[in-house]
């Protein structure tokens, strides 16, 4: 994602994921792996640890793939039957067209729902790093019966859960855009065009907010040496970005985990991480006031890949919470 390195939080999500890549240059994980139909001509690699009791289903972040968790995934075992998916685009998993329809953040969050019915998991936790946000709160807030709980880890982003207070350019480019778009398919009725003109209008203020900052953030930035190429890779994880989605509160339960404030040598005094952390800080304020039974945990220090950095407390907060969950069934 070369684009978004210097846009907003954008820089936190890019951080780390190539070492994290080369990380895994030798698979000795014990899972097996199949692969799993989401969609006509389209199939997503699925690791599979064993274990027994309450499902766990991992889902990476921007870049990584469900090898990302080969290290923690066996540390739950015990008590779980552990998962991982490596989304659309990258990995092992089908690469479809770069198209919004095939990237946009509910199709992701399909996905996560067509993987738990055709395993047949029975209301599994699912766990998400970084971009998995999104796809967790997609599926909590169109199908939280789908899940027993969403663990976050490191991944309360805009995508995940919109502050309205923080202008975002990735969210408020969709918004427009998709609106704008509705406005020219046949058999709009005059008063779907009001609604139309009305909300384009009323987000009209946070774009203009959003650009401002954006072209803050790139002044004086160097022109690169040589014309960057775009990989498959990159091209999906730029069309996802193009297609987020305002996700609020969701009815189930929700553990937090957060590096906050987060590594950040040596760009700690940076306006643009100084940015970045005040939205964080702000974020997680205004989720426990929007969702006072969340549990958010506040690691401070730890890196963006909070079960590296900070494995012991990773653990500790994870199954305490899953414990709470099986104490508390329906």
């Amino acid at each position: 994602m070369r684009t978004m390195l210097v846009i907003g939080a954008f820089a936190i999500v890019i951080c780390g994921t190539a070492a994290a890549q080369t990380a895994v240059s030798t698979d000795k994980s014990p899972h097996k792996i199949q692969f799993v139909t989401v969609q006509p001509g389209v199939k997503l690699e699925v690791l599979d640890w064993g274990g027994s009791g309450t499902p766990l289903l991992f889902l990476a972040g921007l870049g990584d793939t469900a090898h990302a968790f080969d290290d923690l995934a066996p540390k739950f075992t015990n008590r779980h039957h552990v998962y991982a998916i490596t989304r659309r685009g990258f990995g092992a998993s089908s690469a479809p067209p770069a198209t919004n329809e095939n990237y946009d953040a509910d199709r992701l969050g399909d996905d996560v729902l067509a993987v738990i019915a055709a395993l047949n998991l029975n209301r599994p936790v699912l766990t998400g790093h970084s971009l998995a946000g999104e796809e967790l709160s997609s599926v909590g807030t169109r199908h939280p019966e789908k899940v027993a709980g969403l663990i976050y880890l490191d991944a309360l982003f805009q995508y995940a859960f919109y502050n309205p207070t923080q202008p975002d350019l990735s969210m408020d480019t969709a918004e427009v855009r998709r609106d704008l778009d509705k406005m020219f398919e046949l058999q709009q009725s005059p008063a779907q065009w009001r609604d139309l003109i009305a909300r384009v209008q009323a987000a009209l203020p946070n774009l203009q907010k959003s650009l401002r900052e954006t072209a803050d953030q790139l002044a004086g930035a160097p022109e690169p040496a040589t014309p960057p190429v775009n990989s498959l890779q990159d091209e999906a994880g730029n069309r996802i970005f193009t297609n987020t989605r305002r996700y609020s509160v969701s009815n189930v339960p929700l553990l937090v985990i957060l590096a906050m404030p987060r590594r950040c040598q040596p760009n700690c005094d940076k306006p643009f991480m100084r940015r970045i952390m005040a939205g964080d800080a702000a974020r997680a304020a205004y989720l426990e006031q929007r969702d006072p039974v969340a549990k958010v945990v506040r690691l401070p220090g730890a890196s963006h890949y909070v079960w590296r950095s900070n494995e012991g407390d990773v653990l500790r907060e994870m199954n305490m919470f899953m414990d709470s969950l099986s104490r508390h069934k329906p």
